[in-house]
């Protein structure tokens, strides 16, 4: 990987280095400006607080951030915040039916425990509640739920009420830009370090515990009180559109221009 990357840098001489926790460059020390496009909430703030540096290679070079410090928190080193970035890779892929409305969305992704905690959910969720799941998931004993195949969360964020998911940065920013309330299910230190500032901003609730220690009662418990709290609506609004006056990756790609010396 190293003598590929040196070959790649000293064909292109470019005048920048923009990676995505790749650490090559700084192994090679290149001469160019370094970014990393990487969120500071999660494994990064993690790392800051308990050792008090971020976790290699995002000590060097500059940071672009996709979101907001409001929710990211402040970086401990240089970074750019410049709004939450969509992945729409799906729409290359042939569109699946329009979801109908839900009370609750499943977004557990391809690398959590989705193939057990969705028939878990599907058992344990009052039955007045609508369930629709993404993914390769089953929601058996469940006949009113409606199960879709991975694709672009946004025509779902906007027919649902509540998701739950692992927390991942993505799943959780595009969420918030679409004003929905989150119940995170961690699996790691990074969707932990996420899911307990949704908690602490009053976007969502942290499921704190193993799913089998995880009584039903509670659990409906907190997606009553996300649906019912009108504060909870309120905040969700404000960072919705603070999110929504971010320009995503035009601001990235005007950061760097800003970083970059002048030609």
């Amino acid at each position: 990987m190293l003598a590929r990357d040196a070959e790649i840098l000293a064909a292109e001489q470019p005048d920048a280095i923009v990676v995505d926790g790749r650490a090559t460059p700084v192994l090679l020390k290149a001469r160019q400006p370094l970014f990393h496009l990487a969120n500071w909430l999660g494994y990064a703030s993690f790392m800051q607080r308990v050792r008090g540096a971020p976790p290699f290679p995002l000590g060097e070079g500059q940071l672009l951030i996709p979101g907001v410090e409001a929710i990211e928190g402040r970086a401990d080193r240089p970074g750019m915040f410049f709004g939450p970035m969509v992945w729409a890779g799906w729409t290359r892929l042939s569109s699946a039916s329009p979801p109908g409305p839900s009370d609750i969305l499943l977004s557990f992704g391809s690398t959590g425990e989705a193939g057990r905690l969705a028939p878990w959910l599907a058992r344990n969720l009052p039955g007045r509640y609508r369930v629709s799941a993404l993914g390769a998931v089953s929601l058996e004993g469940r006949p009113d739920a409606a199960v879709f195949p991975a694709g672009p969360l946004a025509p779902h964020l906007a027919l649902t009420r509540v998701v739950l998911c692992h927390g991942g940065h993505g799943t959780v920013m595009e969420s918030l830009l679409n004003g929905r309330p989150l119940i995170v299910f961690p699996r790691n230190i990074e969707q932990l370090e996420i899911g307990r500032r949704i908690q602490r901003l009053g976007l969502g609730r942290l499921v704190d515990r193993p799913r089998n220690e995880l009584e039903p009662a509670r659990l409906e418990a907190m997606i009553e009180s996300l649906v019912a709290d009108p504060r909870v609506h309120a905040e969700l609004a404000r960072v919705s559109a603070l999110l929504r006056a971010q320009s995503g990756a035009a601001g990235a790609a005007a950061a760097l221009r800003e970083a970059l010396p002048s030609a």
